[in-house]
């Protein structure tokens, strides 16, 4: 998981950040692993398409509102 809240202006910083991420998810957790970046900002629409494409859970702006239960739906076994 990573917490940001810089800004990203445009799409190399987000996937900066998400191929750091998905590198480490696979480094520390293996085949289980799983990643999130929770973030201040929200990141453009192909950095988005790009998360889900490497499996990693967003959660940023408006969503954060919901943070609780987007963690607990996120560490569940189904999550």
């Amino acid at each position: 998981m990573e917490c940001k809240t810089k800004s990203y202006r445009d799409s190399t910083q987000g996937a900066d950040v998400l191929y750091k991420l998905d590198s480490l998810r696979d480094l520390m957790g293996g085949l289980q692993g799983k990643a999130m970046l929770i973030s201040f900002n929200t990141l453009d629409k192909s950095s988005r398409a790009r998360a889900k494409e490497l499996n990693i859970t967003l959660c940023s702006l408006s969503e954060l509102k919901n943070l609780q239960q987007q963690l607990k739906k996120w560490l569940s076994p189904n999550g």
